[in-house]
């Protein structure tokens, strides 16, 4: 009993660490880049939330508002930043995060135009910029 016990927690233990974690999701410098020319064309500073923004590299997938995760067809980024009192504009640079899945800015004050880049990102499967 012991030794099938021993193995159940051993065998536990090994799925767990070799599972992958939304720490283990990484970010390309380039992604990095797009989502702080965001926070910058948007006014960061004073967005209603705005926890870990700017922080230290490999720290964005805990940045308020972003979601990272892995699966089996690759990384898959998030963003959901609706009703945090971004200002500004959406930066062309944004398209330069090719795994975005969705990107939610609605309830904002944005202004200006859509960038054309965004178009690009094929793996974009909700936009929400009401």
């Amino acid at each position: 009993m012991y030794r099938k016990l021993s193995y159940f927690f051993m065998t536990l233990i090994l799925m767990t660490a070799s599972s992958p974690s939304l720490s283990q999701v990484s970010i390309t410098a380039e992604e990095r880049d797009a989502l702080i020319a965001l926070y910058e064309a948007t006014d960061g500073a004073s967005w209603k939330q705005n926890t870990g923004w700017l922080g230290e590299e490999g720290t964005e997938c805990e940045w308020f508002g972003i979601d990272c995760s892995e699966s089996r067809h690759g990384k898959r980024i998030m963003i959901a930043l609706a009703h945090n009192g971004l200002k500004g504009f959406i930066p062309a640079e944004i398209s330069q995060i090719s795994t975005i899945r969705s990107l939610d800015l609605s309830n904002n004050q944005l202004t200006g135009s859509i960038p054309a880049e965004i178009g690009l990102i094929s793996s974009l499967g909700n936009l929400n910029l009401s």
